[in-house]
C-alpha cells in the first residue's frame, strides 16, 4: 500500500464557504428575527412585549421583599450567632410558654436583634450583642446563687460562646463596615 499524505487545511479555517455551483461566497444571512409567545403575549427578539396591552404600559415590577432569617453571605462567626441566638429565643419562648421567669424576654429580644443581623442591619447587632451581655450577666449571678447543676453550667456555656461569636473581631469589622 502506498502512503497518502492528505494536507493540513487548518490554513483555510477562516475563508468564507463557497456555493458548489458558481464558486460564489455565500453571503451571511441578515438579521433574524425571533418571536415567542408567552402566555398570549408576542415577544420579540429584544424582549420588548409587543401584545397590544403591553404597548402603552412601562414595564415595572413589585418591589420584592428582601428580609431574610439567615444569610449566607455573612462570614462564618455571624452566621453561627444568628443559630445560636435564633436557638436560645426558640428555648426562652418555650421556657415563657411553659411558665418562666420574664427573664427569657431577654433571650426572645435576642432572637430579634438576629433577625436584624441576618439582614445586615446595626441595630440588629447592637440588640443582639446587648441581649447576649445582659443575659450572661443575668445568668452569672443565676449561677453564683443557685445550686451547681450541670444544666446551668451548659447554658452559660452556650452564653458566653454566643458572646464570644458577636464579639469576635471578624463580626465587628464586618459590622462596622457592611450593615446599614
Amino acid at each position: 500500500m502506498g502512503t497518502c499524505k492528505t494536507k493540513d487545511q487548518r490554513d483555510i479555517r477562516h475563508e468564507a464557504v463557497t456555493h458548489t455551483e458558481d464558486r460564489r461566497p455565500l453571503q451571511a444571512p441578515g438579521k433574524i428575527t425571533m418571536l415567542f409567545v408567552v402566555g398570549g403575549a408576542l415577544i420579540n427578539h429584544d424582549s420588548h412585549p409587543t401584545h397590544p396591552h403591553h404597548l402603552n404600559e412601562s414595564c415595572e415590577t413589585d418591589h420584592m421583599d428582601d428580609r431574610r432569617f439567615f444569610n449566607q453571605q455573612l462570614p462564618q462567626m455571624l452566621q453561627g450567632a444568628i443559630l445560636f441566638s435564633y436557638l436560645n429565643g426558640a428555648f426562652s419562648l418555650l421556657n415563657l410558654i411553659t411558665g418562666g421567669t420574664r427573664l427569657y424576654l431577654v433571650e426572645v429580644a435576642g432572637a430579634l436583634g438576629a433577625f436584624g443581623i441576618a439582614n445586615e442591619r446595626k441595630w440588629g447587632y447592637r440588640l443582639c450583642l446587648v441581649c447576649a451581655i445582659l443575659f450572661l450577666g443575668l445568668q452569672l449571678i443565676f449561677f453564683w446563687h443557685v445550686i451547681f447543676a450541670f444544666s446551668v453550667m451548659l447554658s452559660l456555656l452556650f452564653s458566653v460562646f454566643l458572646l464570644a461569636l458577636l464579639a469576635h473581631p471578624a463580626s465587628r469589622s464586618y459590622q462596622r463596615i457592611y450593615f446599614r
